[in-house]
């Protein structure tokens, strides 16, 4: 070994690589992570400042604890499983009660994010490779860290879900590896793979929104050369009875009688393909709509 170490994760595992980066081990020279956040409150439990309902039912809702709660291998630990298991039994934590018992951005939230008011974002020194897909939940979190981080670092958002590039679903799927590796030559072996002169952030651009069994999504990669990107101006749009107009109308009241069905065509939090979108004119017809005119 050279003594250059990279790390990466998916979910989980990015989480983990940027909190090590943050904590700037001298052998850490590089990272991937991959669908993950530096920003743990308002990405996970309370987007918006709303409880996600989807953490009561996912991974580190009931099925954390029921995995957590198993009983250790008598064939590996001996005669001692099943006091290592009582001691287990006593010790699970049940996350969706530890995020209801935390709902400001407290000192549990914080000591997990990297996007603090302190600075937290410098704490990162070695180059970042972002990487995320536009069904993921994530997918804000890598033109964030571009915006945001000052060490080295790529940015890259495809159409699919919580996945590495390689598996990725809906398609197009991407050489992931070579695109790793390429990445992981530069920083761990000195050799110039031409990764760090290309764009710092790429996209695919969607040409059509991503539907419930549809694996392949229609569009074309875009890429900018740095981010925030000085060729991209905003845009202020604003609520009227009209719809959504470049400038302020008269202030209306708008009214809705609402059905408590609305929202069955929409996407879960974390979908995969099969929990994508359905055609949500359904939900549309039912609800208070404010459209724009196409954009060029």
């Amino acid at each position: 070994c050279t003594g250059k170490v990279g790390m990466f994760g998916i979910s989980w595992g990015g989480y983990s690589a940027l909190q090590v980066a943050a904590r700037r081990p001298p052998a850490l020279k590089a990272i991937i992570t991959v669908c993950s956040t530096e920003d743990r409150y308002t990405t996970e439990p309370y987007g918006g400042g709303l409880i996600n309902m989807d953490m009561f039912g996912n991974t580190w809702g009931p099925n954390y604890p029921a995995i957590a709660s198993s009983p250790p291998d008598p064939a590996i630990v001996g005669d001692r499983w099943r006091d290592m298991w009582m001691q287990r039994l006593n010790n699970v934590d049940y996350y969706p009660m530890i995020h209801l018992t935390h709902q400001h951005r407290d000192a549990y939230w914080k000591h997990a994010s990297l996007n603090e008011d302190d600075g937290n974002y410098g704490a990162i020194q070695c180059p970042v490779y972002a990487v995320g897909g536009w069904l993921d939940p994530f997918h804000r979190t890598v033109p964030r860290m571009l915006a945001n981080l000052k060490c080295p670092r790529k940015g890259l958002v495809g159409p699919w879900a919580h996945q590495y590039p390689n598996n990725g679903d809906p398609g197009p799927a991407i050489d992931w590896l070579t695109e790793a590796l390429r990445w992981w030559d530069y920083w761990l072996k000195d050799i110039d793979t031409g990764i760090m002169a290309e764009p710092m952030y790429r996209v695919w651009m969607q040409q059509e929104p991503v539907m419930r069994g549809v694996h392949e999504t229609p569009g074309w990669w875009v890429a900018e050369e740095v981010w925030p990107s000085p060729r991209i101006t905003p845009r202020n749009f604003y609520l009227t009875k009209d719809g959504l107009e470049n400038n302020a109308g008269a202030e209306t009241a708008c009214v809705l009688k609402p059905l408590q069905t609305v929202g069955t065509t929409a996407p879960g939090w974390h979908p995969f393909i099969e929990d994508a979108p359905i055609d949500q004119r359904i939900d549309d017809a039912r609800s208070l709509t404010f459209d724009s005119e196409p954009l060029e």
